[in-house]
């Protein structure tokens, strides 16, 4: 389900059109060169809780958001118009006939607000989504009476010049809406009909249909999709939904919909979200199916597809198939668009998402993907699936292409902003699977469950985070926005030879990022400023770091030794309390680099109190067998304030 804070839409509407906004994208969003960008276009930014969307022309769209709101976005030169104000949370939107429909809470949401301690003295629960739940089976007096006067509604507008909207009509009316999330939903049109999908509002409510008739209210309007003519008369078009978000209508004149069909306390199909090819006069089964209630007679219309995840909230139609965004629980749980093809309503993931796709739309061969967070996305749907913002413009790859690697090995790795780069310049496909390993520099930053390991483990096969391109494979992850020590990259693959599968490992290679931060920005600095200490490297400190420069050298095969002592025993981990003292001794792979001629290596110091720290380097050296130390050089820093 979309979640969303409680939003109470008040005032009026608007029929006139305000001073445009300035636009909202530096350069126009047009859709040429997406292919060439790698599927990904770019993306708008108008803002708010989107929740629909319409096209009124091939520039500009109509777009609905949780604030009550019904704007104008032209997609090309990113300018915005407000036209209407004062709906509450529409959640679907279609032009037909010169008109826009609208599915609309109506006053439901102000209602739960205003009754919000009477509805709670009777044993129901006001949720902040605009939700009741009942503590019991039978609905209460004070049920009754909040749903005589808050209903949800269908409204309609002629669409004036400029996009303006006036004309102002109710096309249904009456809607039980106890469910904010199970009232109206999607709308679509197919030339000649409007069709609405609306939630079945509450189980209980299959047994007072004759009393919900009394009180005037649209029993026959409960999980089903609705179809609307031109002059505004109304029909079931088919039922048996539990809550079907989104619709679309395809080439040939087919609906389709996903219905969110997981179970709330109902013996259902047990079917979490499935995809519905949506005839007239069909059953699809709730809330009976699958249980000894089905009537004898039901003749329940069977999915064409089952989705592996749930809250799907958008579909779309084209020649190519039928597109759906929901929550996917298939590997990793993440949001997602997946396209279902005709013949076998197989899936094909389309892209990853940022937060929940209310809506999805198409101009010329590309989709747009409107998200609740209020962005606006413009992909090729023909490229090869990635998440957002994963491919390279052409521009970008040739920038990283002409900058240094920070691994040279079988594959070129670059750091890029927040953006790790695998690059090998020639290749068809790459079957091995990558390691990412993530050291940070606190610990505390790990998720709970990965502490125990120490690292973040990124490691990713080349499906979903690769791509390939003239003749390169490209991979591309996003590294996480905590402060990272240290990277462990490479490849590895399956040996499955003697009957038994091992790992082996292709190449191996660790990148220790705050040195590169260091050679990139704030070197000069350093070097002004006097060393701590001087000797074999120069010793200098900074802020929490602990840097160590040889100005002249070609390599390192020293290890350094770093021992630090704290004013409190205490602050110590409890297995270096006997020895007094934190061994972070490393070598120059791990926490060093060469540039410019200078050997540069780079260590966090702990963040307690320190008393002294003594530093150094060694060598490890085989003697009869026996591995002994020989110091090249040693120093110790006392800290007094």
């Amino acid at each position: 389900m979309l979640a969303a804070a409680l939003l109470v839409a008040c005032g009026g509407g608007s029929g006139s059109l305000p001073p445009p906004a300035s636009a909202l994208a530096d350069a126009p969003l047009l859709p040429d060169g997406c292919r060439e960008r790698g599927g990904y276009c770019g993306m708008l930014t108008p803002g708010g809780q989107l929740t629909a969307a319409a096209w009124l022309d091939d520039q500009r769209l109509y777009l609905a958001d949780l604030e009550g709101r019904i704007r104008l976005l032209n997609v090309e030169t990113g300018e915005l118009w407000t036209v209407r104000t004062g709906l509450s949370m529409p959640q679907g939107l279609t032009v037909l006939h010169g008109r826009l429909y609208v599915s609309d809470m109506g006053n439901v949401c102000e209602g739960m607000v205003e009754e919000r301690e009477k509805l709670e003295a009777a044993g129901l629960t006001v949720r902040s989504t605009c939700n009741l739940s009942m503590a019991s089976s039978e609905p209460s007096d004070v049920l009754w009476d909040h749903l005589t006067k808050y209903t949800a509604r269908i409204r309609s507008y002629r669409i004036g010049e400029n996009g303006n909207l006036d004309d102002e009509r109710v096309v249904l009316d009456r809607i039980i809406a106890i469910d904010r999330e199970h009232s109206p939903n999607g709308l679509t049109n197919d030339g000649e009909y409007v069709y609405a999908s609306i939630g079945y509002p509450h189980s209980h409510f299959k047994d007072y249909t004759d009393h919900l008739r009394t009180l005037s209210l649209r029993d026959d309007l409960m999980g089903v999709v609705a179809r609307i003519d031109s002059s505004g008369r109304s029909e079931v078009y088919a039922r048996g939904f539990r809550n079907v978000y989104g619709i679309a209508v395809s080439p040939d004149g087919t609906i389709y919909g996903v219905d969110n069909d997981e179970s709330d306390g109902l013996a259902t199909s047990g079917h979490r979200e499935e995809l519905n090819a949506i005839g007239e006069g069909e059953f699809y089964g709730f809330p009976f199916y699958g249980t000894n209630e089905a009537p004898l007679t039901a003749n329940v219309t069977e999915p064409v597809a089952i989705l592996k995840g749930a809250a799907s909230t958008a579909t779309h139609a084209n020649d190519d198939g039928v597109y759906v965004a929901y929550f996917s629980i298939d590997e990793v749980p993440k949001y997602v668009v997946d396209r279902f093809d005709y013949e076998t309503f197989s899936p094909t993931r389309i892209y990853e998402a940022e937060s929940h796709v209310p809506a999805i739309l198409e101009q010329n061969g590309l989709l747009y993907l409107f998200t609740l967070e209020g962005n606006v996305h413009v992909i090729d749907p023909d490229a090869a699936p990635v998440p957002f913002g994963m491919r390279l413009s052409s521009e970008e790859l040739r920038r990283i292409l002409a900058s240094d690697p920070v691994i040279l090995s079988e594959y070129d790795v670059y750091i890029d902003g927040s953006r790790i780069i695998y690059i090998r310049e020639s290749c068809s496909m790459e079957e091995k699977t990558f390691n990412l390993h993530i050291i940070p520099t606190q610990i505390s930053a790990l998720s709970p469950e990965r502490r125990e390991y120490g690292f973040e483990n990124l490691d990713f096969p080349f499906d979903g985070y690769s791509w390939t391109e003239n003749g390169m494979c490209i991979g591309l992850r996003f590294l996480p926005s905590y402060d990272i020590e240290y990277l462990i990259v490479g490849q590895y693959g399956l040996n499955e030879s003697s009957h038994q599968a091992t790992f082996e490992t292709v190449w191996r290679e660790q990148i220790y990022l705050p040195t590169l931060a260091l050679i990139s920005e704030g070197l000069d600095r350093v070097l002004d400023s006097d060393p701590v200490i001087r000797a074999e490297y120069n010793v200098y400190l900074d802020d929490s770091r602990i840097i160590y420069i040889k100005e002249s050298c070609t390599g390192e095969e020293k290890s350094f030794s770093l021992h630090i002592y704290p004013e409190e025993i205490d602050d110590l981990p409890p297995e270096r309390r006997g020895p007094g003292f934190e061994n972070l001794d490393f070598s120059f792979d791990e926490h060093g680099r060469i540039a410019d001629g200078m050997c540069i290596a780079l260590r966090y110091l702990p963040d307690y109190d320190i008393r002294l720290l003594i530093t150094g380097q060694y060598f490890l050296r085989e003697v009869n067998g026996q591995t002994t130390f020989e110091t090249a050089w040693v120093e110790e820093l006392a800290f007094r304030e």
